[in-house]
């Protein structure tokens, strides 16, 4: 419709919903009125939901917003009234409900307090245990809700004047006007931002509503005997996580429901993945009670993004929500200027973040800097876990990603090269072929016209390969990561850049033989490989690596000597191994 003509199309919605909820007490059977109207809300939900990454929602003005909100309520409050006829699917219900809390703004909490009020939205299937139902193990969450809208006199005042603005059936009247409770009030308190937490409108909570509660705030007292004293902070702990493995429970249900829901398709897959990883930031008398569905419902997105999802899209998604997410917990502050030396080296970086943007203050400065305080925070959180859940390994394994900024993947193999073994875990070949396709840039540059790997990255991963107190295996994760990079880099200058193999042979200095055996035999195939693709390469390192009969120390006496890495021996050992390189390699225009 026309704007002229989107009021009124809302309104007669809204009056023709309050018209069918008058007349609800007719039995279907002898009027076909309700089954009708049902059947066609539900068709229209399917197509919208179909439609949905072609609707530009988001940029609707705030007023015009208002006339759908109110109409799409009274659809919602119909339905709800009519959830006895069993026309309608619950999870399209709670989709639909939960996508609209959204949307809410200030002047709709009592739309938001109908919605939080009804049982049914909040009663799923337990999806790890296939049991029918969980309706008594979602309390803790709807009560914290309804509380958040009423914890305080200015949210209560607030409550009241929408109240006056929307009819309700939960007990409260509408009364006259007062000026305490003037909208206006509340708008002020938010512009402005002043005033104590709780005197802020809990409206409007954005589309990722859900998310925000996975990632919130657990204060734990760090002494053992303070929570033996104190058994309201150990009551506090239960009831923190029961709302959160609540929580957990309640979006792993979505995620699994439909991957094309309303409330999951609004929330790209980087916003989701980020506010999942911060479930590994709760400490361990959290994270023990939900690791279990927090897992769960990473390894759904993990897996699932994979084929689905632009790299550079998600990590750039990731990026803002992680600074929009520290803005809300840090107090506004000038950002420092950053000299261009710090710049330097993740400048290349950017381009991924910035694409179709013109930005006066640099390459995302905040937004960066605000990525690299939670790796360092999700780094000390690891190590103080010991890597004992695999899906955090997971979680780091996303951080070290091609796309994410060079110094992010410095700082990680850095802080956790004591443990960087841990980062391994229980898989097949597909599976691991398909977490290195992930993180790795591409092939041959000089073929597949991807970009070379900075040398920063490069360091840290020769790094990780020696002054090591344990020795990765060649099946630890880290170890085939660190090889295919080393490998394509090698391969890459072998063709093209002497000053490239002069840095690579500072590289490698202090590694084992062995495994510089491998990043060259690994650089040998690829290069012998026509296409030069990542796909080569990576095949390349799982048929080197992962066969133990291609290990060094398996080969003859000659071969081992030939490759015995040693000061005096060095510049020998290194030409003779890029002669051998070269002297193998298979080059497109053959």
């Amino acid at each position: 419709p026309s704007l002229e003509e989107e009021p009124i199309a809302c309104a007669f919605v809204a009056e023709l919903m309050n018209f069918a909820g008058a007349i609800k007490g007719k039995e279907i059977g002898q009027d076909n009125t309700h089954k009708t109207l049902i059947v066609t809300i539900n068709n229209t939900l399917v197509r919208f939901r179909q439609n949905l990454h072609s609707s530009k929602e988001d940029s609707v003005n705030a007023s015009r917003q208002s006339w759908f909100i109110e109409a799409e309520f009274a659809v919602l409050k119909y339905l709800i009234d009519m959830r006895h006829v069993q026309l309608l699917d619950s999870t399209l219900l709670m989709d639909f409900a939960f996508s609209l809390i959204g949307r809410l703004s200030v002047g709709h909490e009592m739309m938001a307090f109908f919605i939080f009020s009804q049982d049914d939205l909040f009663s799923i299937p337990d999806v790890l245990n296939d049991t029918e139902s969980m309706t008594s193990h979602t309390k803790s969450l709807q009560m914290a809700l309804l509380s958040e809208l009423c914890n305080a006199s200015s949210r209560r005042a607030q409550l009241e004047h929408s109240a006056c603005l929307h009819y309700s059936s939960n007990g409260l009247q509408p009364r006259p006007f007062q000026l305490r409770s003037l909208r206006s009030s509340a708008d002020v308190i938010i512009a402005s931002g002043i005033g104590a937490l709780d005197e802020r409108s809990l409206l409007p909570m954005g589309k990722t509503w859900l998310w925000n509660l996975v990632s919130s705030t657990v204060e734990v007292p760090k002494d053992s005997l303070k929570m033996a004293a104190f058994p309201e902070a150990s009551n506090a702990v239960t009831n923190a996580s029961d709302i959160l493995s609540q929580t957990l429970k309640l979006l792993l249900h979505l995620e699994a429901a439909s991957l094309e829901s309303c409330h999951s398709s609004r929330v790209d897959k980087g916003t989701k993945l980020y506010h999942i990883t911060n479930v590994f930031l709760y400490p361990e008398e959290v994270l023990s009670a939900i690791e279990r569905t927090a897992s769960a419902l990473f390894r759904m997105l993990y897996d699932s993004e994979s084929s689905n999802t632009n790299a550079s899209t998600l990590v750039r998604d990731f990026i803002t929500a992680c600074y929009n997410h520290s803005r809300i917990s840090k107090d506004k502050k000038p950002a420092t200027p950053q000299s261009s030396d710090e710049l330097s080296d993740d400048t290349y970086a950017t381009s991924v973040f910035t694409q179709g943007q013109h930005s006066s203050h640099g390459p995302w400065r905040d937004e960066l800097r605000a990525l690299e305080d939670f790796v360092s925070d999700i780094c000390e959180s690891y190590l103080e876990h010991g890597g004992q859940y695999e899906s955090f390994s997971m979680c780091l394994r996303l951080l070290l990603r091609h796309d994410f900024p060079p110094k992010v993947i410095s700082d990680i193999l850095t802080k956790l090269h004591p443990i960087l073994n841990l980062l391994t875990i229980k898989e097949d070949r597909e599976s691991m072929h398909s977490s290195l396709m992930q993180s790795v840039s591409g092939g041959l540059p000089s073929l597949d016209a991807s970009r070379r790997d900075p040398s920063s990255v490069l360091d840290a991963f020769a790094a990780a390969l020696k002054k090591r107190d344990r020795e990765l295996s060649r099946e630890d994760y880290i170890y085939l990561l660190a090889i295919t990079v080393l490998s394509r880099n090698l391969a890459s200058s072998s063709q093209r850049c002497e000053c490239g193999l002069e840095a690579m042979k500072k590289r490698l200095a202090g590694i084992s033989s062995a495994v510089i055996y491998d990043v060259f035999q690994v650089s040998k195939l690829l290069l012998e490989s026509a296409a030069g693709t990542k796909e080569n390469l990576i095949r390349a390192t799982l048929d080197t690596c992962l066969n133990s009969s291609s290990y060094l120390f398996l080969q003859d006496v000659d071969e081992q000597n030939k490759w015995a890495w040693n000061k005096s021996l060095e510049d020998t050992v290194w030409i003779d191994a890029v002669t051998f390189l070269r002297k193998n390699e298979c080059r497109k225009s053959k």
